[in-house]
């Protein structure tokens, strides 16, 4: 969530790594190569739109998918950095 956005990451926003559960961790978990997702915020978030587009109801996405969806980009927001070349990338990244 936002907390782990904050402390690893010092981004805004939220994200959400391969280790989460219903008790809100979001951590990436034990170990950094097979915990690290950092995109899995964005990831989830497709499926908020996906939602909406079969459902079309504008209050979902008003009050439910835009606010997880902004806050999602928040966090990207801050942890792109642009690379010699000027292209915004991930950093670190970890595949």
């Amino acid at each position: 969530g936002r907390l782990a956005a904050k402390e690893f990451f010092g981004a805004r926003g939220w994200i959400v790594n391969t280790m989460n559960n219903a008790y809100g961790f979001t951590s990436p978990g034990w170990d950094f190569p097979w915990g690290f997702f950092p995109a899995g915020a964005a990831w989830l978030c497709q499926h908020a739109w996906e939602h909406f587009e079969y459902n079309q109801d504008t209050t979902y996405l008003r009050e439910d998918a835009f606010p997880l969806m902004n806050e999602a980009a928040l966090f990207w927001m801050d942890y792109l950095v642009k690379d010699d070349k000027g292209y915004l990338v991930s950093m670190p990244s970890y595949s």
